[in-house]
């Protein structure tokens, strides 16, 4: 019975007068900032451990997101995750300084065979070029 009368309080909502007046409930405490930002660090810090994983996820919004650009609508993401790990190593991405995902056919899909990294500048003057012709 006393232990009935003890937990007799769980299930039972919070009422307005349940915490002291001025004082916040421990859930919110810090607001929603530092949990964005506490979020943000933890992304930052995980994307530096393992950046191929970055890559694939800006592959993937560029593959299904970008509908306005007719160009990016036919283009697929047939590569996975430890296809662009096995790339970043091969090409010694993480000996460059920026290093950027590039398709050697530019009309072919991301599979294993037409993508490997390259430097960003040296990326962007491949994309001046195809532009070009």
């Amino acid at each position: 019975m006393n232990r009935l009368l003890r937990l007799s309080h769980i299930g039972k909502p919070a009422t307005a007068g349940s915490f002291k007046k001025g004082k916040e409930h421990p859930r919110w405490k810090g607001g929603k900032s530092t949990i964005y930002d506490r979020t943000k660090k933890y992304l930052l810090s995980f994307y530096a451990h393992y950046p191929w994983k970055r890559v694939y996820k800006r592959i993937q919004n560029r593959c299904r997101y970008n509908k306005e650009s007719s160009y990016y609508g036919r283009v697929k993401n047939l590569i996975t995750i430890d296809e662009l790990k096995f790339l970043w190593f091969r090409d010694k991405a993480y000996l460059m300084k920026e290093p950027s995902i590039d398709r050697e056919d530019s009309r072919g899909h991301y599979v294993i065979g037409n993508c490997r990294f390259i430097e960003m500048e040296e990326n962007k003057k491949r994309r001046k070029i195809s532009c070009q012709t």
